[in-house]
């Protein structure tokens, strides 16, 4: 009797909760299963009642599984699996089992974590994405990993990130997914045309998340190859940077409701970074850019800080001065200073370069090995965007 009032109370709890509850007895047969375990797993009730627990366990059959048991039935045990739906498909779990009083009947919560472990890798993949940007890979190959690896993770059939243009197009950067063919039977814009009305496009025009179902008219452009590709909605999200679109990552999933709010918020957040992640890798590529330029420049380059300190020089700064790069940062461009010029030469120069104006003229400078050497040479002031001084770049030419 009392057995079956504290099962009856079960019954009544697992209905209210929204993770799956299981009630098994020690050899894994379930004797009992709540709505939410019919509507997860999409067996039917008497389904499940027929089925032990091994025959929802997804992955090989662990050989811990009989001291999970065990354990369940003692103090309890909490652990990480994946179980498979009816339909084939597989999800991670976590499944708490612990004794119940109802002649020895072990009781499994059983709670989906997809999500939580598609916010892990998410976030997982943003510091893998920085590091990578840190390593000066290109951006196109770091941009084709996320794809790939965000294809994976979710399942969607199509995922690609694109770029703004000027002329209203939306240039592509990188795609994956067994849908990637859908890229080149259409034109995809961000302008008022009607191509840029489809979800990447009005993601950029207007700067907002958007998730399209195929049967809006928006995808009235594109409605013929999505329904071959079998499209039933697309989330795309704006990359962002300081307010203004620069592009965005667009999903393209079968299942209709693929798109929850949690999903949504967390994509949302991974392409916000995302943005700046490019912004980033962009400025790098541009200052990559300008540090060979200067390295191979035949001038000899210094580059200072506001208060003088070599920061930087370049390979003929080296060869006309004898001195390494090494050699030369941290000190002051004193170390070349040749006692050819008298003090107030020297106070020019700094007065006129600390008021923001351009110094040029000649110098007698002293190599390392101390031969004397006259030098052409222009120093340049480099502002902030608030416009105070930061930093001096020096020009240098040896005269004949």
């Amino acid at each position: 009797m009392q057995e079956r009032i504290a099962l009856r109370r079960y019954e009544l709890l697992s209905e209210l909760t929204r993770d799956i509850v299981l009630f098994l007895r020690p050899d894994g047969q379930i004797v009992e299963a709540n709505r939410a375990a019919t509507r997860t797993y999409g067996y039917s009730h008497a389904e499940l009642l027929g089925m032990r627990i091994h025959d929802l366990r997804a992955e090989a059959f662990p050989p811990t599984f009989d001291q999970q048991m065990a354990q369940g039935t003692g103090d309890g045990i909490t652990f990480e699996t994946k179980h498979r739906r009816k339909d084939g498909t597989v999800f991670p779990v976590e499944v708490s089992s612990t004794p119940s009083p109802i002649g020895g009947v072990l009781l499994n919560l059983v709670r989906d974590i997809t999500v939580r472990k598609q916010v892990e890798t998410t976030r997982a993949l943003l510091r893998e994405i920085d590091q990578r940007i840190l390593e000066r890979q290109p951006l196109p190959v770091i941009l084709q990993t996320m794809c790939e690896r965000l294809s994976e993770l979710f399942g969607y059939s199509l995922v690609w990130i694109g770029l703004k243009q000027p002329d209203g197009t939306v240039g592509m950067l990188a795609h994956a997914g067994a849908a990637q063919e859908f890229l080149r039977e259409v034109s995809v814009r961000w302008d008022e045309l009607p191509e840029g009305h489809g979800p990447t496009g009005t993601a950029i025009r207007t700067g907002q998340v958007q998730v399209i179902p195929v049967t809006e008219q928006a995808w009235r452009p594109f409605r013929e190859p999505a329904a071959h590709h079998g499209f039933k909605v697309a989330l795309s999200l704006p990359l962002n940077v300081k307010g203004e679109p620069i592009g965005a990552l667009t999903f393209y999933a079968v299942q209709e409701n693929a798109f929850d709010a949690a999903i949504t918020e967390e994509l949302g957040r991974f392409a916000n970074q995302v943005a700046i992640s490019i912004l980033a890798a962009r400025d790098q590529e541009e200052i990559g850019l300008r540090t060979a330029a200067l390295e191979a420049a035949a001038n000899a380059v210094v580059i200072t800080d506001r208060q003088g300190r070599i920061m930087w020089v370049n390979r003929a700064f080296t060869e006309l001065t004898g001195y390494s790069s090494s050699e030369a940062l941290q000190q002051s461009p004193r170390v070349l200073k040749s006692g050819e010029h008298e003090d107030a030469f020297y106070q020019v120069l700094w007065e006129t370069i600390a008021a923001g104006r351009i110094w040029r003229g000649e110098i007698c400078n002293r190599r390392k090995d101390g031969t004397l050497y006259t030098e052409e040479m222009t120093i340049t002031p480099v502002r902030a965007a608030g416009g105070e001084i930061t930093h001096f770049i020096a020009i240098k030419q040896c005269r004949p």
